[in-house]
This record gives C-alpha cells, sequence and structure tokens, in this order.
C-alpha cells in the first residue's frame, strides 16, 4: 500500500503504470494536499495496529495465568501448601490442563523469539 501512496505522488507521468494512473493524484507543492497525503499515510501504517496490541496483550495474560498455575504446583511439591486441596482425580486434570497450556505457550514465545531476531 506504501508504495501505491507513493505512486500519488509521482509527478512525471511517463513513469505511471496502468493502475498507478487510476490513483489519485497529490500535489507535492499544494500544503493542503500534501498534509493530506501525510494523514492518509499514517492511517495505513497504522491499520491493525489495535489488533497488534490486542494479541499482544491475550498473550500476556496467557503466560501470566500459565505462571499462576506453575506457581501453585510448585507450592504444593515443596510443601507451602497441603496437597490434599485437591483429591486426585482434580489433580490429574488440573497436571493435564497445566501441560497443554505450557504446550500452548510455546506455541506463542518459540515463534515471537524468532520474530525478534
Amino acid at each position: 500500500m506504501m508504495v501505491q501512496l507513493t505512486k500519488c505522488l509521482e509527478v512525471d507521468m511517463q513513469k505511471k503504470t496502468d493502475t498507478s494512473v487510476l490513483l489519485p493524484l497529490f500535489n507535492y507543492m499544494h500544503p493542503s494536499s500534501l498534509l493530506s497525503w501525510m494523514n492518509v499515510r499514517d492511517l495505513v501504517l497504522d491499520t491493525g495496529q489495535r489488533f497488534v496490541i490486542r494479541l499482544q496483550m491475550y498473550n500476556v495474560i496467557f503466560i501470566g495465568v500459565f505462571a499462576l498455575m506453575l506457581t501453585f504446583m510448585i507450592a504444593v511439591g515443596s510443601k507451602f501448601i497441603d496437597y490434599t486441596v485437591m483429591d486426585g482425580f482434580q489433580w490429574i486434570e488440573y497436571s493435564v490442563f497445566t501441560a497443554a497450556m505450557g504446550f500452548f505457550a510455546m506455541q506463542i514465545i518459540v515463534p515471537t523469539a524468532y520474530l525478534n531476531e
């Protein structure tokens, strides 16, 4: 989209392609036209920003809940909390759910680690 938006500023009509001729032309010598182009540019650059922020917040909440679950299991394992707070079947469910949460947390953490390289 940025390429198409930049083509709107082209002055040389010989460089125009069939699709860029259909785009509106902004006069870069006219201040209000240039401000309009900058507003459209900001709009294009900010597209999807709220969605990305929402996904990042979901990831933080998900990993935070997983950390709390692991902390509870470690507290029970180190006998800070008595293991009789749940019966055997509940411990099996809790352990399976924690393992599944860990698997899904790794599905989030590993790809984002590669993105940050």
